[in-house]
C-alpha cells in the first residue's frame, strides 16, 4: 500500500484543495460540508475545511481520504437573514479528523467583518480537466 500527499483533488465534480493550496491561491477550495446521521436517523450537517488530502493506493483501487478541520454543531447557526454561519473558534472532533471524500460537498466561506464567523455558500460542481494536484 502506498499513501500519497496532495494539494489538491478533483472528484464529485468538484475541485478541493487543502488550506495551505487556498493560502497560496486566488480561488478557495478547501471548504466542505457533509451530511451526517445519528443513531436515530437525524440528520446533521457538518462544515469543515481540508487540512490533508491522501490517496491510499491499493494497486488498480485508489482510496482519497481528506483529513479536516470540523466546526462542532454547536458552533453552526442561522443567522437573522437565514444564512448558514459558523464559528471559527469552536473546532471539535479532532479524535475523527478523516472523512471519505465520496460524501462530501464544497462550499465557500466569507468572513463576517468582525473575523469571528464565516457565511458558508453553497457551490455549484464544475467541469475539472485533471485530477490531481501532487505537493
Amino acid at each position: 500500500m502506498t499513501i500519497l500527499t496532495l494539494q489538491g483533488y478533483n472528484i464529485n465534480g468538484y475541485t478541493f484543495y487543502t488550506k495551505a493550496q487556498d493560502n497560496k491561491s486566488t480561488n478557495q477550495n478547501s471548504g466542505v460540508h457533509i451530511d451526517a446521521y445519528d443513531t436515530n436517523g437525524e440528520k446533521d450537517t457538518y462544515y469543515e475545511w481540508i487540512e490533508e488530502i491522501w490517496e491510499l493506493d491499493y494497486g488498480p483501487l485508489k482510496v482519497p481520504l481528506f483529513q479536516c478541520e470540523r466546526v462542532g454543531l454547536d458552533g453552526m447557526k442561522i443567522d437573522k437573514h437565514g444564512m448558514t454561519i459558523v464559528e471559527l473558534g469552536l473546532i471539535a472532533y479532532e479524535e475523527e479528523p478523516f472523512i471519505p471524500s465520496r460524501n462530501i460537498s464544497q462550499v465557500f466561506y466569507v468572513k463576517d467583518q468582525a473575523g469571528k464567523y464565516l457565511h458558508v455558500a453553497l457551490q455549484e460542481k464544475k467541469d475539472c480537466r485533471s485530477r490531481e494536484y501532487r505537493r
